[in-house]
């Protein structure tokens, strides 16, 4: 489980973040001008001071999928909640993650906030630019049409 401070950061982390260049590889803000959606992720964690994200080394190479098996399958009886991470691809294999932003009572809607809309050809922020990819927010269905489902973080976090 998350605590409820921790996932106010990660949200807080993220919506900073909004309108910021897509830039494919990108995992650094200050290296390209930009992050991809995989990169964006490990940014807000480490920003949030989440471990092992705050310490850890970001990761060019850290794709979705990878997130995807790394993170906490969200049993069926519970609802995302803000701050877990909602994943899209194809056949078990994820391609795109963003982070949950809000949700209502009873976990019936859901927001999410990523960086979206662009691919391996948005390579610089003047590509981003030219393309609309940046971080936004908007519903998952509307996001994207592949939901695969959502996941938890595994955290590293102090005993209450």
């Amino acid at each position: 489980m998350i605590a409820a401070a921790t996932r106010e950061r990660i949200v807080l982390a993220a919506r900073a973040l909004d309108g910021v260049p897509y830039v494919w590889g990108g995992n650094r803000l200050a290296d390209v001008g930009g992050l991809d959606c995989s990169g964006y992720v490990q940014w807000v964690l480490h920003v949030a001071g989440c471990e092992p994200w705050a310490s850890a080394f970001l990761r060019p190479d850290f794709t979705a999928d990878m997130l995807w098996k790394r993170c906490a399958p969200i049993g069926e009886d519970e609802h995302a909640l803000p701050g877990d991470l909602a994943f899209y691809g194809r056949d078990g294999m994820a391609n795109h993650v963003v982070i949950v932003e809000t949700i209502t009572v009873g976990g019936a809607e859901v927001t999410v906030i990523g960086s979206s809309r662009g691919d391996s050809k948005c390579l610089t922020v003047a590509d981003a630019l030219v393309r609309g990819a940046r971080v936004l927010s908007g519903r998952p269905a509307m996001y994207r049409r592949d939901l695969l489902g959502y996941r938890r973080p595994r955290l590293h976090e102090a005993p209450a």
